[in-house]
């Protein structure tokens, strides 16, 4: 049996951050976010219109690739009966 997951971020806001960051920030967690609905196993029917994956900070010495990971970790974490718990950035 086939499933499909389709993932609509209509905004992503990085505040503090210059754009040619931000790019390598989204595409970090983009990747990330691939690798970890993978291997989600959301509840039957599950229909979610919004993620709350808390606030994260950092510490500056993170690339931005890096510290998209780590955001799609969180998000992926907040998701009902998502997979572990997110780890530190790599």
């Amino acid at each position: 049996m086939s499933r499909r997951i389709e993932v609509v971020i209509d905004e992503l806001v990085l505040h503090g951050f210059e754009p040619h960051r931000s790019q390598a920030i989204a595409a970090g967690l983009r990747t990330e976010l691939a690798v970890a609905l993978a291997n989600w196993r959301p509840t039957s029917g599950a229909d979610i219109d919004r993620v709350d994956a808390g606030a994260i900070s950092h510490d500056g010495r993170a690339t931005p690739r890096a510290l998209g990971e780590t955001v799609a970790r969180h998000v992926a974490h907040a998701l009902p009966t998502g997979p572990a718990a997110p780890k530190g950035p790599r």
